[in-house]
């Protein structure tokens, strides 16, 4: 049976899956799963926040170089929101906006398509009890923001 839904020209997929599926695939073992599982999902539309992903997640995107990530982990330690992608990209006008240096080579033009600089997708998880001796129930919901609005995009109890 299908477990996935992807529209390939748009990289979006959807699925039943969760991580912890993971530890079905051969090889993977609880000690590997309990270092990675921290950074992954299986919800979402594939792109990374450059202003909130980890180290651990921004270092695997496709053209990420150690000089582009050190550009982004200084900016953050310097409380500096990084307002546009090409601001972090080698030769980018000083560093400043990204406009005036050269053009993106291909492998930074898929540095790119993968990432953003605004946060849309907000994973909330909210357990709550009936009663002191009730069983607790938990919702997890992500909230995704169109425009001024926001949306429940995904929601599990």
């Amino acid at each position: 049976h299908t477990r996935f839904k992807c529209d390939w020209s748009s990289d979006v997929c959807s699925s039943d899956l969760s991580v912890s599926e993971l530890l079905d695939v051969q090889g993977v073992t609880p000690q590997i799963y309990e270092k990675v599982a921290p950074f992954l999902t299986v919800r979402g539309n594939g792109t990374v926040n450059l202003n909130t992903a980890p180290p651990q997640v921004l270092r695997p995107l496709p053209g990420m170089t150690d000089a582009i990530l050190t550009r982004i982990l200084a900016l953050r330690s310097q409380g500096r929101r990084i307002a546009n992608a090409n601001t972090v990209l080698p030769g980018a006008a000083g560093g400043r906006g990204g406009r005036g240096g050269p053009a993106p080579s291909p492998t930074q033009q898929r540095l790119l398509a993968r990432t953003t600089v605004n946060t849309t997708d907000v994973e909330v998880t909210i357990t709550a009890r009936a009663g002191a001796q009730a069983q607790p129930v938990q919702l997890l919901a992500i909230i995704q923001r169109v425009g001024q609005n926001a949306n429940i995009s995904w929601r599990q109890w």
